[in-house]
């Protein structure tokens, strides 16, 4: 092989190795998460988003964090039908730490908000209530 060719092909070979490891560099969950996604018209005809969340998560009566739960999410996605940021209420999340989600509950059906810090995709494509 000609010398030009050889350095070409190992100028290609370093950039092609260069550009895997560039995509394997870690991200902050932040920048790595997915957006919840639009999946239909909700009681009131709001759009219901869906959004990837712990399992068993937390469902509150109000947007405190503290003792008042009233359910849980059960199933992961699950669907939400509006956002909040309260900004006396934090709720313990580091991307949005004032954001609270209004959900039905898997147990019984009980309305109530989710704290934003309990959802792995990004909330930010939810509608505000």
């Amino acid at each position: 092989m000609h010398r030009s060719a050889t350095r070409k092909t190992l100028t290609l070979a370093l950039t092609a190795s260069a550009a895997a490891a560039l995509v394997a560099l870690p991200t902050s969950s932040a920048q790595a998460a997915s957006n919840c996604w639009a999946t239909g018209i909700d009681a009131w005809g709001h759009h219901a988003f869906t959004c990837n969340n712990v399992q068993g998560a937390n469902v509150y009566e109000l947007v405190d964090g503290g003792t008042h739960i009233i359910d849980h999410l059960r199933t992961n996605p699950s669907w939400f039908a509006c956002r909040a940021d309260f900004t006396d209420r934090p709720n313990g999340s580091s991307v949005h730490p004032y954001r609270w989600l209004w959900t039905q509950g898997d147990d019984n059906g009980t309305w109530g908000w989710v704290s934003d810090g309990d959802v792995a995709s990004e909330t930010n494509t939810v509608e505000p209530c």
